[in-house]
């Protein structure tokens, strides 16, 4: 098969569609159309992966298109694979999320490719997170709800019509494989788990963070890895280490738009030494990070349905490096800590948290939850999720 995959946005960090376009690969041939690539992008995939990058400027028209119609921003894709189809002759379209989606059944409708629906969140959940609903402002705090209920009645109605002229409807985890089946009436949704490949596992040696910061041998260190955005709970960890004693350390690797926030938290008096900033890492380097920690933080706070029900990948990525999880209460991470008993479970409570990080702070503890890791890295990995993704095409293929 020839196919065409969407994304509205840049590849280099995106490891979901990293994984699934060099899974495709391996049978197929693949076009990716995306927004604002980088050079090296084409070292990424193997030589049957061609790259076409756009970029995507933010004028008056876009901005006035994200806040109504936001599901038509990425319409000018149409043209541009239509162009490529016709020396391509594409036989499906892999829409990676609600804002692809609009195209690709475009697309279909004058050309006849089938299309895969991938919807890697409940997009229409995610709206509250790109409006000042939190403002100061009355005024803009009573604009941002009625825009808000404008675009999310808009986009249900364009999702629904659009996911019925969808062929194949993947998402990312069973919850949300549920939701979209009850929401919508559909009678089958695949999911495919964010793992990494268990390939990728190699015995490289740990960061020595107690080298490295100066720190004690007997210090214990909580670390996480991630974009420091709204929802994930960090401003719940760093109160929390505050109630710890000063051998617990705390490594935030990563960056975002809490940075200053969380920086000037960690600069306070009852933190002060204990709260290490590396930045971003490599892809490459997570592991050598995660490994040479006690315990990683895998934190998700319920700001909306998308999130609720959301997987996150570092769950998974601290379980390949073998490194015990301190996990929020939400339905997918305790769905595999009740299975594979990799760490422990909390409220985004700073006491509950503070007192969780206590109990997992035991020898024999910490070797249990490593030896679970390595046992649910057997089962939770890429390796196991490519064969759905390659069964589900080639099904598809069958149909056509």
């Amino acid at each position: 098969m020839n196919i065409a995959v969407l994304l509205n946005g840049p590849v280099k960090h995106d490891s979901r569609v990293i994984k699934v376009i060099r899974s495709l690969a391996t049978v197929h041939n693949v076009d990716l159309f995306y927004i604002d690539g980088s050079g090296d992008d084409r070292h990424i995939f193997p030589g049957n992966v061609r790259l076409f990058s756009y970029e995507h400027p933010i004028d008056f028209r876009v901005k006035l298109k994200r806040h109504s119609f936001f599901y038509r921003e990425f319409s000018f894709f149409v043209n541009h694979v239509l162009r490529e189809h016709r020396l391509r002759n594409y036989d499906l379209i892999y829409a990676n999320d609600l804002p692809c989606l609009w195209p690709a059944v475009k697309i279909k409708e004058k050309s006849g490719v089938r299309v895969l629906y991938d919807s890697h969140e409940i997009y229409l959940e995610t709206l509250n997170q790109f409006l000042p609903l939190g403002s100061d402002s009355l005024i803009k705090r009573l604009f941002a709800v009625m825009l808000l209920r404008v675009m999310f009645a808009l986009g249900e109605k364009a999702e629904r019509e659009l996911i019925k002229k969808s062929d194949e409807i993947i998402t990312v985890n069973q919850s949300l494989a549920e939701y979209f089946r009850r929401k919508y009436k559909l009678k089958e949704v695949s999911f495919l788990l964010n793992c990494p490949y268990l390939a990728d596992e190699k015995e490289a040696e740990p960061l020595n963070f107690r080298e490295k910061y100066n720190w004690k041998q007997e210090d214990f260190i909580v670390y996480h890895h991630g974009n420091f955005t709204r929802g994930k709970g960090l401003e719940h960890l760093l109160d929390a280490m505050a109630r710890l004693e000063d051998n617990y350390k705390l490594v935030l690797v990563g960056a975002g738009t809490l940075t200053p926030v969380l920086k000037q938290r960690a600069g306070r008096e009852d933190l002060k030494g204990r709260v290490v900033f590396p930045g971003r890492i490599p892809p490459s380097q997570l592991a050598v990070y995660a490994s040479g920690a006690d315990i990683g933080i895998n934190f998700l706070e319920n700001i909306n349905l998308s999130k609720k029900l959301a997987s996150n990948n570092k769950l998974f990525e601290y379980i390949h490096a073998a490194l015990p999880v301190l996990s929020s209460n939400n339905i997918e991470n305790i769905r595999v800590h009740e299975r594979f008993k990799v760490g422990e479970i909390t409220k985004l409570d700073p006491g509950e948290i503070a007192k969780k990080i206590k109990i997992m702070n035991e020898a024999s503890k910490l070797t249990a939850y490593r030896q679970a890791c390595l046992r649910a890295r057997e089962e939770l990995n890429w390796n196991k999720q490519e064969k759905i993704l390659l069964g589900r095409i080639k099904v598809l293929d069958k149909k056509g």
